[in-house]
């Protein structure tokens, strides 16, 4: 009897907290790899937020290291993750906000007075797999919101261990991993406006943080501010009070950046952008609720989508080339956008080497949910989102499929669609409910989540830099066209064919691509 009670008392006590047992155990899986899968564009995220701690500021002059890369030199004659601004100081060439998140972890270091400076890329790598173990709760917690929390686990076991969160995403601080934090937020605050709508302020919030975290969510910053503005209409106001603040600290980090003026003025000329932009928001806002066919919204939606995304191109990007970065001397450059459309599609989605359903084939149950929705879904606000979510991911890869870059460059799998995640993961919802009593489509589930989270492991445990070195030697650039459907020259049959059989990595002494032979080749 008593073994029995303890037993019981044991299982209330997981049940209880079993989100913080589930965080824990997420945590130390992408820990146990002991590895560092990173990239030079995470390199910045290693430095800014030592010069927070020690000069307060986002400059980084003071480190010679950097300076003094040449094996990322670009043809602006300084490391490509770098920029110099017109105060005459070095910044980097990517978005800030992710700089802010190693911080906790450098100051409680700095104040035991422990040195760290030997290991900041294991603190980043901490940075982001704690991100990530909470981007996989928040998931879990917005799934069951829509669903039974027995769903709601196999949308957690998806996320977390059967896509490119596990493999790229924990295992370094890159743009993708602090823009899909604040996503999966985002989302889940949307998810709870369908009950309670006092929630708006946070839905904003968190949206605009993921745009100013990697600017291509705009997207869904767009989209879902419509999916507000039409249906939350009452709250709009509140919405977008949470906007502000992230805009904030966009606008005054960009034109401090970009110019010489006065601290003073630079706080000025930000409030005055941040009214300017509150004002045009407020009158969007009364032009649609003044329209009642939804036919009109619909064409009005897909007008503003291609306007915003115009002007933006053409003339907003290159005025916050300081807080953009990387993404105003790439993104807005028209030589960038050359590759074929179905060239760069298909690559982005079947692709052996990128395809996101080729490493990821899972979510290829996505799309059967998407159209199960409306079948099985009676809220007219929940088939909305859901509906929002899929055009907005359809969007981002057609944009990314002109780009040069789409295949992401050094990086296990799929990179450029690693914001679409999140809406891919909750759109298996409609398909878990349907397997419930179908035996073939749980056995189609589960044969497809198995082979997706092996191929996860290859990334976590497998994956170097030496395929890429392969490409790179073979090819101009990083990736053969030749290669694109061709799985003998995978990533994925390359590491299986050679597991680990040269372990390269970026030295942390002069940022150089070291290969150690891992063992000998029988």
């Amino acid at each position: 009897m008593k073994l029995n009670k303890s037993l019981l008392k044991l299982k209330n006590h997981f049940v209880k907290r079993k989100v913080v047992y589930f965080f824990i155990l997420i945590f130390l899986i992408y820990f146990s790899n002991f590895r560092i899968l990173t990239s030079a564009d995470n390199i910045p995220a290693r430095y800014v937020p030592l010069s927070l701690l020690l000069e307060g500021d986002f400059y980084l002059d003071e480190f010679e290291i950097l300076l003094n890369d040449r094996e990322h030199v670009s043809h602006r004659n300084m490391p490509y993750y770098l920029m110099l601004t017109p105060r005459n100081h070095f910044i980097s060439v990517f978005p800030p906000m992710r700089d802010l998140f190693p911080l906790p972890f450098y100051f409680a270091l700095f104040f035991l007075g422990i040195d760290f400076s030997g290991f900041l890329p294991y603190l980043t790598k901490l940075t982001a797999a704690v991100l990530m173990s909470l981007s996989a709760i928040f998931i879990f917690l917005t799934s069951r919101e829509i669903t039974s929390e027995k769903n709601s686990f196999f949308v957690l076991i998806v996320f977390s261990f059967a896509t490119s969160v596990w493999s790229v995403l924990s295992q370094d601080l890159w743009t993708h991993t602090v823009s899909v934090f604040f996503l999966v937020l985002s989302v889940y605050f949307i998810i709870k406006l369908l009950k309670d709508e006092s929630y708006i302020f946070y839905a904003g919030f968190f949206l605009v943080l993921a745009f100013i975290s990697r600017p291509p969510n705009v997207i869904f910053f767009i989209a879902f501010t419509t999916y507000v503005i039409l249906y939350y209409s009452s709250g709009f106001k509140k919405y977008l009070l949470g906007t502000l603040p992230g805009l904030a600290f966009f606008f005054f980090y960009n034109f401090y950046n970009a110019t010489t003026l006065s601290l003073f003025t630079v706080l000025g000329l930000s409030l005055l952008v941040l009214v300017l932009y509150y004002l045009l928001m407020i009158f969007i806002w009364k032009i649609m609720i003044s329209v009642k066919k939804r036919k009109v919204l619909a064409f009005l939606f897909t007008l503003e989508l291609i306007i915003v995304g115009f002007l933006f191109y053409k003339f907003i990007g290159g005025a916050f080339r300081y807080y953009l970065g990387y993404y105003a001397n790439s993104f807005f450059a028209t030589h960038a956008w050359k590759t074929p459309f179905l060239k760069g599609f298909l690559g982005l989605i079947v692709s052996p080497s990128r395809g996101l359903f080729f490493f990821s084939p899972v979510l290829i149950l996505s799309l059967v949910g998407f159209f199960l929705v409306f079948k099985n879904y009676k809220n007219t606000n929940l088939r909305r989102f859901w509906v929002i979510s899929f055009i907005s991911t359809v969007v981002l890869i057609f944009l990314f499929s002109k780009y040069n870059y789409w295949h992401g460059g050094w990086v296990f799998g799929y990179r450029l669609t690693l914001e679409t995640l999140p809406f891919l993961c909750l759109m298996l919802i409609p398909f878990i409910e349907r397997s419930k009593d179908k035996i073939l489509l749980k056995y189609l589930f589960g044969i497809l989540l198995v082979i997706s989270i092996f191929v996860q492991i290859l990334g976590v445990y497998s994956y170097d830099y030496s395929w890429n070195i392969q490409k790179s030697n073979l090819c101009e650039g990083n990736f053969c066209d030749s290669d694109i459907f061709i799985f003998k020259n995978s990533q994925i049959y390359y590491y299986l064919s050679n597991p680990r059989f040269h372990y390269c990595y970026l030295s942390l002494d002069d940022f150089k691509i070291v290969c150690e032979e891992y063992h000998a080749k029988n």
